[in-house]
């Protein structure tokens, strides 16, 4: 059963964006927000309270920095996952001694990151980013649907099928609103991760032919 405190934090997160939209709607016009590189700023500037653009400027900066850590670290460790599941080669999976961090994994997202930031600007990535997470939540909830299937002995969580349907379609619905540049930055970064499974799925055929091989030389039965 997934306790309870997920799905309050959810209804809470998704209640704030709201109500943040809402109010930044009531301030400023939509037609202004939609046109703006800032829409909270907008919102400072004609708000009751006297902000000073460098001490907002100072948050985003530091809002900002902390989203992309968190980025690299979830995303260094979901490839040290995936490299321990036998997903992708074993050297993502592969920790320093001293700290115990997947180095591996943590230096090429880093890599990715940075070849990023050099190819495009904050827009570029935001956009990526929201195909890609669309397309992992449409993905998602495809599964949920396919996982419903499997008969399990123990009591557990069922969604009503309604829910990862009605998922699936507004993820695949707002994939279409994505431009052209963006879909060939994402698509960059699937074949990526798709080169490094084929790359593992390689090598472990490899390693499989080449072990009756080495238990002929070495006189194991």
């Amino acid at each position: 059963m997934y306790p309870r405190a997920l799905f309050g934090g959810l209804l809470a997160a998704g209640g704030l964006y709201i109500a943040v939209c809402f109010f930044v709607s009531l301030v400023v016009p939509t037609e202004r927000l939609a046109g703006s590189s800032g829409p909270l700023l907008e919102v400072v500037e004609l708000g009751p309270i006297p902000i000073p653009p460098n001490l907002f400027a100072i948050a985003a900066l530091v809002g900002i920095t902390n989203t992309a850590l968190i980025n690299l670290i979830i995303a260094s460790r979901v490839l040290y996952g995936m490299g321990r599941e036998g997903v992708l080669p074993s050297i993502f999976s592969r920790c320093n001694e001293s700290r115990g961090t997947p180095t591996f994994a943590i230096i090429f997202t880093t890599l990715i990151a940075l070849a990023l930031g050099v190819t495009g600007d904050f827009g570029d990535l935001a956009a990526t980013t929201v195909l890609l997470i669309l397309a992992v939540f449409a993905v998602v909830n495809a599964s949920v649907l396919v996982l419903r299937r499997d008969d399990v002995s123990h009591s557990h969580f069922r969604t009503p099928a309604i829910f990862p349907i009605l998922g699936a379609i507004t993820c695949l619905v707002l994939l279409t609103q994505q431009e052209a540049g963006t879909w060939l930055r994402a698509g960059i970064l699937i074949a990526i991760g798709l080169a490094l499974y084929a790359l593992n799925v390689y090598l472990k055929k490899r390693a499989g032919e080449d072990e009756p091989s080495r238990r002929e030389t070495s006189g194991v039965g």
